[in-house]
């Protein structure tokens, strides 16, 4: 599980670090900061929730542990949705 989420986080962190400046050209100087934090605390509220539920179920395979919590048709609709993402991210790159 630790790894998939690395290359996730890591995937994510090169497209923002490319789009980060600007976004914040786009909002301002003011509004940015408050965005990026809110931001922040809403992947940090993620991880944290995934982590527990990893734990409470002892599960740690990201797919799997979708497929126990929230059911089957989630689990496929979850590796449909990592297909697409890394296509995409191919095709960006």
């Amino acid at each position: 599980m630790r790894g998939s989420i690395f290359t996730m986080i890591s995937t994510a962190i090169g497209a923002g670090c490319l789009a980060l400046p600007l976004a914040f050209y786009y909002v301002g100087a003011i509004l940015a900061p408050f965005f990026v934090l809110l931001g922040l605390a809403i992947s940090y509220n993620g991880v944290i929730s995934i982590a527990m539920a990893a734990d409470k179920h002892k599960i740690y395979h990201y797919p799997a542990l979708v497929k126990k919590t929230l059911g089957k048709k989630w689990g496929i609709a979850l590796e449909i949705i990592i297909v697409f993402y890394v296509i995409g991210t191919v095709l960006a790159y």
